[in-house]
């Protein structure tokens, strides 16, 4: 969900990946397909054209893929235009919405230049507030130069308020590209930053600075909801069946697993719901420990893969394995 901040006297509010271009498929009942999808999109433009002023940063993963369909960067140019009238907005690049191919252009470069009024992230911006009330940093992703990097770039001695960026707060094996950089950051009197990329926000300190992980603009999969949200719900096999025969629309509008005891099934109608799916445990499921199944979106992109299976291996080879991984990604598009 976003968050509202206030920094030296001014709000702003903070948007994390919205993943524009995602498509929801797994377990999605025929007649419900395209419903997540325009969730995501209704509440994205409700927040960017709510009736306010507050200036929005949106944390990155703006879209779900370097390369989304022309329809949606037209749908968003029009809300961003729109909202850019009377709010002033920031977008950090995020990874998914950057090539690994310096020659190659995308959707988020395509929406930069339809939106003339946004202000968009590729490296590094600096906002200064009005009356010298202090400085904001943004980052965005760089496939090519490193979060510590680019943070070794920004000016020192100014009076920084806070960081933005779309870090990882662990690094994948030995890969440390997209690490938040708190040691420069804490070097250069940055005391606060808030981070993009991982979907279930969380706060933590790490080398003298205060991390905070926004958080996604909705849950996009198991394990990213937080206990009071009902996006997303687990429940044991019985539980389910109780609840369906007492109101069979109970999850019209949740995205529903259901945990079943070893040689058991689901043998019933798929219920009404956003998506459905099914687990089979070994354990009886009231006694399970779900901490397992949680595993974020973020956990399965295959940058994340590679780079933790091919630890150790030669960059350039690296390198070419996530350029013919985009290039098939591309291909499907």
């Amino acid at each position: 969900m976003p968050k509202l901040i206030s920094l030296g006297g001014h709000s702003f509010k903070l948007i994390g990946d919205p993943h524009i271009g995602r498509v929801f498929k797994t377990g999605v009942p025929l007649a419900r397909l395209g419903d997540r999808e325009k969730m995501v999109q209704d509440q994205l433009a409700s927040e960017l054209l709510s009736n306010d002023n507050t200036p929005i940063i949106i944390m990155g993963d703006l879209f779900d893929k370097y390369s989304i369909p022309d329809f949606l960067v037209l749908w968003l140019s029009e809300v961003l235009n729109e909202a850019s009238t009377f709010k002033r907005i920031y977008i950090l690049r995020g990874n998914h919405c950057v090539s690994r191919e310096a020659n190659k252009r995308g959707s988020f470069d395509v929406l930069e230049r339809l939106c003339p009024d946004v202000g968009f992230v590729n490296t590094y911006q600096l906002i200064n507030l009005p009356e010298h009330a202090g400085s904001l940093i943004l980052f965005g992703y760089d496939a090519f130069k490193s979060a510590k990097e680019l943070a070794e770039e920004i000016p020192d001695n100014l009076n920084y308020l806070a960081a933005f960026g779309h870090w990882d707060v662990t690094a994948h094996g030995e890969d440390t590209h997209n690490l938040i950089p708190t040691a420069v950051l804490a070097a250069k009197g940055i005391k606060t930053a808030y981070t993009g990329h991982i979907h279930k926000p969380q706060q933590l300190k790490m080398q003298g600075v205060e991390v905070i992980v926004v958080g996604s603009l909705q849950p996009y999969a198991h394990g990213e909801e937080l206990p009071d949200e009902t996006l997303y719900q687990t429940h044991g096999k019985e539980e389910t069946e109780e609840i369906l025969e007492e109101n069979d629309n109970y999850f019209v509008d949740v995205n529903l697993r259901v945990l079943i005891p070893s040689g058991e099934s689901w043998t019933a109608d798929v219920p009404n719901c956003l998506s459905f799916q099914v687990k089979v445990l070994a354990n009886n499921p009231d006694d399970a420990d779900l901490s397992d199944l949680e595993v974020g979106y973020e956990e399965f992109s295959t940058t994340n893969i590679v780079n933790k299976n091919l630890a150790g291996v030669s960059s350039g080879l690296v390198e070419l394995v996530h350029q013919r991984l985009e290039h098939y990604r591309n291909l499907e598009n």
